[in-house]
């Protein structure tokens, strides 16, 4: 259960200090009690960009916008409303340009996807949230047998229904066998559980397979 990490952008200006993933982000601010920026843009119109984003609101950040390749709002829409209550624009079908600063971002350039007006915020912090990837590089070194899949984050050890990979005692759950709701982590590594006890013998398939 290695988990997964956030994808990353490139782009000009891209390692100016500010620049951040927004689980880094989340991670200030729950964690340490510390403001990632004052004015913060979002990159990513999912589920993480949009509650990361609330989150920053509620730490006093100004969210200057949401910015999205895509043309709707990938996140759940309870959480779209909740940030619209809040009065933060959206900028769909946008792309960052470049990010511009000294010693840390002061400014970010998008534009819309193909071209077109190009627009600049005055910000001390960009957040980047356009997904993650399993974190798979354990089980790979394990020798288990890899395989790819887009919709669940890429590269990933292949597994069973019941999160058995091909090598015999090594399971895989949550992010590391696919980028997934948390529920269904959870619920994963119920099955996990269960099949290593029958796999022990310390459970007969019959008992498993109900439990399961």
């Amino acid at each position: 259960a290695t988990g997964a990490s956030e994808r990353s952008l490139a782009f000009p200006g891209w390692t100016l200090p500010g620049v951040m993933g927004a689980g880094a982000a989340q991670t200030l601010v729950n964690l340490h009690g510390v403001l990632p920026g004052r004015r913060v843009l979002m990159v990513g119109a999912g589920n993480v960009g949009l509650i990361v984003g609330y989150q920053l609101l509620q730490a006093g950040s100004e969210v200057v916008g949401i910015l999205d390749v895509a043309e709707r709002v990938g996140g759940y829409e309870v959480h779209h409303r909740r940030v619209r209550r809040e009065g933060v624009p959206f900028f769909l079908g946008h792309q960052v340009v470049e990010a511009r600063g000294g010693r840390g971002v002061e400014e970010v350039v998008v534009e819309p996807v193909g071209g077109g007006p190009r627009k600049v915020f005055r910000v001390d912090a960009v957040c980047i949230a356009i997904g993650f990837s399993p974190l798979a590089e354990l089980a790979a070194m394990r020798g288990c047998r890899m395989s790819y899949s887009g919709e669940l984050g890429g590269f990933l050890p292949w597994h069973d229904g019941d999160m058995r990979t091909d090598r015999r005692g090594v399971y895989v759950v949550g992010d590391a066998a696919g980028v997934v709701e948390a529920s269904v982590a959870m619920e994963e590594g119920r099955m996990a559980g269960l099949s290593g006890v029958e796999d022990l013998g310390r459970l007969k398939v019959a008992g498993a397979t109900r439990a399961k």
